[in-house]
């Protein structure tokens, strides 16, 4: 285990565990300087109070670990779902293999696209996150509902080529995050 100096009277740990760096600090300070965070995957915690919360925690952390390619860089956390990619981790190891059928025809845009609008509060938002015009964005959501042959429409179906998109990215096929 590592210490840092305290900074403002608060101590910093780094615990080497399961294959990663753990970084235990209080809540309220950045868990990596700013300038440090565009191309790095981090994993940062719920702030937990309870020592219960913090081995569930630490638990779903430890799960992503298998898949580093499910936990986002920086500049990716916006079109991420922490709760689909660590689902998509607990999976037995031969079940990605098949949840991805759905997602099988998809690149790596439309991909991105479909991720984007599901976290963005408004098909306006997710436009402008994506950086294209909304009527773009209208024409690539149909041509994802045709050459997945899902209809995205329906909540239930466009979170079943959701957890496909991620299966894909945990197995090395597609790579968004």
């Amino acid at each position: 285990m590592l210490e840092e100096s305290a900074k403002e009277h608060h101590r910093t740990s780094w615990i080497s565990l399961s294959g990663a760096y753990w970084r235990l600090c209080v809540a309220r300070e950045p868990a990596i300087a700013a300038e440090r965070m565009d191309g790095e995957r981090l994993l940062v915690s719920m702030p937990v109070e309870k020592a219960m919360d913090l081995m569930a925690e630490t638990e779903a952390l430890r799960v992503l670990l298998r898949y580093p390619s499910l936990v986002p860089r920086h500049a990716q956390r916006g079109m991420w779902s922490r709760e689909i990619a660590v689902a998509i981790a607990r999976t037995p190891a031969r079940s990605p293999e098949h949840a991805d059928a759905s997602a099988q025809q998809l690149n790596e845009e439309q991909a991105r696209t479909l991720l984007v609008v599901s976290t963005a509060a408004s098909m306006s938002q997710a436009a402008t996150d994506l950086h294209i015009h909304r009527n773009t964005l209208v024409q690539r959501l149909a041509r994802i509902s045709q050459v997945s042959g899902v209809d995205i429409r329906q909540s239930s179906e466009s979170l079943k080529l959701q957890h496909a998109i991620y299966a894909r990215v945990a197995l090395g096929q597609l790579h968004i995050f």
